[in-house]
């Protein structure tokens, strides 16, 4: 049995380790390319920017501000609003120009964006969150990459308020997100998912899709839609947009628990998108099956008083792990830290998938039982 599980660790090993091989190679060959294309705008084209939010208060006026400085004319400003519509709130939209849709019961942000964007002057939307900041350029960068067949540009995002030791593990998750984007745009000539926190989608491609989906994770259920529609989703990374995150880890666990539920969702209605797409095979789909597989030898060895092959597995994952996030990391960090590595490895990354498991077996639940995809709850 001791051999069973001896060679079930080397031939896993051998696996994730061409997985890191191609990891290498893309990210190197993705920096030798000279990327998509730009197009020099001949015309301005109406822009409409539409920050959907819940209980409108005075944390929008950073973001409406922000908004308000770019440098691009002809633009609209949407922002529609479910909740408790705070005085204050309105009189901050008023201020900087903006357009409300107030619901009078609450929507949930995939219905409320679809009514705004039917309300929308604009050929090209783009989507903000309500504590997301953005460069003034940012529309004529996003502009400048919608060729032939793109539907949706998207911007490298940052976290805004790097402080915490949460926050920073964040961050990095950021970082790895955006290697990851790299990696599908080298695969396959476009990224395969989006934030909602910031994008830039034409109005026609949208309506073409039918809008967001009442789902937990409408941004990514959107984009899955729309790459199955024939379209591409360009990473334009001289563009910049920086979102908040989550301060509490009870309120980051919350956070993560929704995306692993919608996760779920979003993978039932496009299981043949998800795995027919390379670069999600290669490193999303199979680094779990693989984790999945090194967990299984684990308790099987812990079953069996084996405990000497347990923390040889532990060792082993850890150490794969850590040369794959740190191939991840040092494309987008200067000056980067080893030791944060290890804290994401050993901490971070384990919370996050306990979260998405959590997160995942709720969505079983709820599919079970026939509950609505939305629940407000869930938020």
């Amino acid at each position: 049995m001791e051999k069973i599980i001896f060679y079930g660790y080397i031939t896993l090993s051998i696996i994730f380790s061409f997985i890191i091989f191609l990891l290498c190679v893309s990210v190197l060959q993705f920096h030798k390319k000279t990327g998509e294309k730009i197009f020099r705008l001949k015309k301005t084209p109406k822009v409409s920017i539409i920050i959907p939010t819940f209980n409108l208060t005075k944390r929008i006026e950073d973001t409406l501000k922000s908004v308000s400085e770019i440098d691009y004319s002809n633009k609209e400003i949407i922002i529609p609003a479910d909740g408790n519509i705070e005085n204050e709130g309105i009189e901050i939209a008023k201020k900087y120009g903006a357009k409300l849709v107030l619901n009078k019961k609450r929507l949930g942000k995939p219905k409320a964006s679809n009514i705004a964007v039917k309300k929308s002057k604009g050929g090209y939307i783009l989507f903000l969150d309500d504590d997301t900041t953005v460069e003034k350029d940012i529309i004529k960068k996003l502009l400048s990459r919608m060729g032939e067949n793109v539907g949706i540009v998207i911007p490298k995002y940052r976290t805004k308020n790097v402080e915490s030791v949460l926050q920073k593990l964040i961050n990095m998750e950021e970082l790895i997100l955006q290697t990851s984007n790299k990696i599908s745009t080298y695969f396959e000539g476009t990224s395969n998912v989006i934030r909602g926190c910031c994008f830039l989608v034409k109005k026609d491609v949208f309506n073409e899709i039918g809008g967001f989906k009442q789902t937990l994770t409408e941004d990514i259920e959107f984009s899955a839609n729309l790459r199955k529609n024939g379209y591409r989703i360009v990473f334009e990374h001289n563009a910049l947009a920086c979102t908040e995150e989550h301060e509490i880890l009870k309120t980051w666990f919350r956070h993560k628990k929704r995306c692993g539920k919608g996760a779920f969702y979003t993978f039932l209605h496009h299981k043949k998108f998800f795995l027919t797409r390379p670069s999600l095979i290669f490193y999303l789909i199979l680094p779990f099956l693989i984790h999945s597989a090194f967990f299984i030898f684990m308790i099987y060895a812990f079953l069996s008083s084996d405990f000497q092959a347990v923390f040889f597995g532990i060792l082993l994952l850890a150490f794969m792990d850590f040369i794959q996030y740190t191939i991840l990391l040092l494309p987008e960090v200067k000056n980067f830290k080893f030791r944060w590595i290890a804290i994401f490895v050993f901490i971070y990354l384990p919370m996050v998938l306990l979260a998405y498991f959590v997160g995942i077996l709720s969505g079983i639940k709820d599919k079970f039982l026939g509950r609505d995809e939305l629940i407000f709850k869930d938020w």
